[in-house]
């Protein structure tokens, strides 16, 4: 199948034909999306006769840790997981969007990887926008953490279900669940909208504190912490562990 003439009659797409370090004959395409930094992804097409593999090759997530996004511990990546299933694509164990189907299902396919291109754009845009992309912060409140109290456990980027549906948190400190949050009105809304839900889902709330940034403006800071306090627990980082959470 002539992947290339037809990408390029019908999309414009640049692609060329390659050869994998395991001599596979491949094609490369060169898609518009482009992360933050400027680097465009791209796929490579594995052509086996009945089945064509459609993958990055894992490249899309080597190329945002390279860009100083914190993806090191494989719990973090949950949400760009969420955005390939969304579309039928897998995101396997070493953080590669793959997708194997017949011929017949490659252009089908192919769209649907472009479009989850299109969402882990979107989701680096927001994380860069509303959290602590290189997890300085997030690393930060570990510290403190276990600072204030050596003797509680912590688990790290844990999901709790809530009625029926599953909630992502930064950690679990012994019986509390602690979300790190900058001081951004999207990035508070989230939180927002999340400990309003579970309070409609439980009949006894959880135990769930939030930690906002106070390292950019103690002004703006304090109006969301005490935004996200009318609703839940909340401390200004600076102030935890100086008074009672």
């Amino acid at each position: 199948m002539n992947f290339c003439s037809e990408l390029t009659s019908q999309l414009g797409f640049h692609c060329s034909a390659v050869r994998s370090p395991k001599g596979e004959d491949m094609t490369y395409i060169s898609t518009p999306f482009t992360l933050a930094h400027g680097k465009p992804l791209d796929l490579f097409l594995i052509d086996s006769g009945d089945h064509v593999c459609i993958t990055d090759d894992g490249f899309t997530i080597a190329e945002m840790i390279a860009s100083g996004i914190n993806l090191t511990d494989r719990r973090t990546w949950r949400g760009l997981s969420e955005v390939a299933s969304a579309h039928g694509i897998v995101m396997d164990e070493q953080g590669a969007f793959t997708a194997t189907v017949s011929q017949d299902q490659a252009g089908r396919k192919l769209q649907a990887m472009l479009s989850v291109f299109a969402g882990v754009c979107e989701w680096e845009r927001e994380r860069i926008r509303t959290r602590d992309a290189d997890l300085t912060f997030y690393m930060a409140v570990e510290e403190k953490l276990r600072t204030i109290n050596a003797d509680l456990a912590i688990e790290r980027n844990v999901s709790r279900s809530f009625g029926d549906q599953s909630y992502d948190f930064d950690f679990q400190w012994g019986a509390t669940l602690v979300d790190t949050v900058i001081p951004h009105h999207s990035a508070v809304n989230a939180k927002l909208r999340k400990i309003i839900e579970i309070s409609i889902a439980c009949d006894e709330n959880p135990d769930v504190l939030f930690i906002i940034d106070d390292s950019d403006g103690y002004s703006k800071a304090k109006k969301e912490c005490q935004i996200l306090g009318a609703h839940s627990r909340a401390v200004l980082f600076s102030e935890f562990g100086h008074r009672a959470a």
